[in-house]
């Protein structure tokens, strides 16, 4: 054992495991675990605190004010620099423990002390305005914007902006970012909105950014001055909370960006959303040249155009995810995705496709008496991505999908594994295309599927199919959703006897509002999931 905590490796993964408090109390036991467990004491900094126990008492007068932040303790203890800070005041602090941090994000809670203005500004003139001198090591930053108003707040008549002040903690060596400016109103000043766009220049090496914004006029024109303050060239991965067209045109520009993750929460939608968009052209732009994964949600699946019209014709995107939340998705709004897909992706690159329309609560259910050919949608489009691994496509209407399309599906998809065309609502005004013959016959066709979600026409089953040596098949997911089901023990046969790996099933959907809570329908596959769950080797 003694000759195991000889290896520095060991000790410092012993000390990662720790608490600050821990870790500092296992420094303090031999010379062997001062330094890494000290390193753990300075991996993350969440205050000034730290910083400020390191100088000299006698650099400061301090006082106590009262508090106009009504979360934080009525009392805020402010310092008051009083003699000049010379370099030696700083060299314990930037030789021992400055090195160490990796890691910073600033919580108010955490803040004890806080610096008054004259502070700061007598700390930049000892470091000589050196970004980043104060933390040089570090790579994972967060930002909470809130968290600077409420220091303001804490501070009382002495309040002052401290965000002009942090590049001392900032370098070039940040790689990973988190940039958060929810809460802040949208009537901030002039100044943070210049601190905000500023902050591009200061992380010129950022390889992963999270950026969230409120959907407000202010916070979205800040985004824009934010993605133009830098080239972002070494950038890899973007998290955004909104988005506009202009957004997306700026963000194409960036060459090394490899995956973007929009999560957008809703509000006023933009008009630039719904602004004329260029005339049609299948060559695309040059835009978006290393993007591999494209996850969006926002208002309409359509807007998803406004990205994948600005593919290079030779992009490498190979996933991508449409969602909407607010509005659904028509059938003829899904059509038009799969058509910019067909024209803009890269038919050799492409492996994964997801259409995902708003899942949850009840909707309106309208009955059609005459359903056109138009109300379905057309997959065809999609046959000449050969690289097609995964495609799911989820809103109210349906899919056109027959038998006569399997050995098309065959043919263009030859690795195939997970195909879902199967709403989740309700849908009793179209009875499914496909039989329990034809689910086999697809399952022929494309053996490599094991995660299969479709409509299935389970009333033709009958006992007297079964064939001498049945067909297996090595299917482990399968939705349902709202099938036809006559009898629940031919269906627990059929999965059993074709299935036998299958470990999940699924036969829930959205109902309708005007439809009762539990049907016949509901009762004959609650018992085929409650009877499955209790067959050997059939279980979730």
């Amino acid at each position: 054992m003694e000759r195991c905590l000889q290896i520095p490796e060991v000790l410092h993964s012993i000390c990662e495991e720790l608490n600050p408090p821990d870790a500092l109390s296992m420094a303090l036991t031999s010379r062997a675990l001062l330094e890494p467990g000290l390193d753990s004491v300075w991996y993350e900094i969440k205050s000034f605190d730290p910083l400020i126990s390191c100088l000299p008492d006698d650099l400061w007068h301090v006082k106590q004010v009262t508090s106009r932040e009504p979360s934080s303790p009525n009392i805020s203890t402010i310092l008051f620099v009083q003699k000049t800070i010379r370099p030696e005041h700083l060299r314990r602090y930037l030789t021992f423990y400055a090195p160490r941090i990796r890691s910073f994000e600033l919580h108010t809670r955490h803040c004890k002390k806080l610096l008054s203005m004259t502070s700061w500004q007598a700390l930049q003139l000892a470091t000589d305005h050196q970004p980043g001198v104060l933390s040089p090591s570090i790579k994972e930053c967060t930002i909470y914007w809130v968290s600077f108003w409420m220091i303001r707040r804490m501070m009382g008549k002495y309040e002052v902006d401290i965000a002009p002040y942090m590049s001392l903690f900032f370098g070039s060596n940040v790689a990973t970012f988190i940039l958060s400016l929810e809460e802040v109103s949208e009537n901030e000043d002039p100044l943070c909105a210049a601190s905000v766009a500023l902050m591009g220049k200061r992380f010129p090496h950022v390889r992963d950014l999270t950026f969230d914004i409120p959907r407000h006029r202010w916070s979205l024109e800040v985004a824009h001055d934010f993605f133009a303050s830098s080239s972002w060239n070494y950038l890899q991965v973007l998290s955004l909370q909104h988005a506009t067209p202009r957004v997306i045109r700026q963000l194409a520009t960036f060459p090394c960006l490899r995956s973007i993750h929009i999560y957008d929460t809703g509000g006023e939608r933009h008009p630039d959303w719904d602004a004329p968009l260029p005339s049609h052209r299948t060559s695309g732009e040059a835009g978006f040249s290393a993007l591999c994964e494209l996850d969006v949600t926002l208002d309409k699946i359509t807007d998803a155009i406004h990205f994948l019209r600005l593919m290079s014709p030779s992009n490498k995107l190979k996933n991508l995810q449409c969602c909407s939340y607010a509005e659904g998705c028509t059938s003829q709004e899904c059509q038009s995705v799969i058509e910019v897909i067909r024209d803009h992706c890269n038919p050799l690159a492409l492996e994964s496709v997801v259409l995902l329309a708003p899942e949850g609560g009840y909707i309106e259910g309208i009955e059609r008496i005459d359903l056109a050919p138009e109300d379905f949608v057309d997959i065809s489009p999609l046959y000449g991505f050969s690289s097609l691994q995964s495609l799911d496509i989820h809103f109210e209407g349906s899919v056109q999908f027959t038998q006569d399309h399997f050995p098309k599906i065959s043919r263009a998809w030859p690795n195939l594994r997970r195909l879902d065309l199967c709403t989740r609502f309700s849908n009793p005004d179209r009875m499914p295309s496909v039989n329990h013959h034809g689910l086999l016959q697809l399952l022929q066709a494309c053996p490599s599927i094991n995660s299969l979600g479709l409509r299935i026409d389970t009333t033709q089953l009958t006992p007297k199919e079964k064939a001498p040596v049945p067909a297996t098949f090595p299917l482990k997911y399968l939705y349902l959703g709202d099938s036809p089901i006559c009898s629940p023990s031919l269906v627990i046969d059929f999965l059993r006897t074709h299935f036998p790996s299958l470990t999940s099933l699924d036969t829930h959907y959205i109902k309708h509002a005007n439809e009762p809570q539990e049907t016949l329908l509901d009762r004959r596959w609650k018992v085929v999931e409650e009877t499955w769950k209790e067959l050997p080797g059939l279980r979730n």
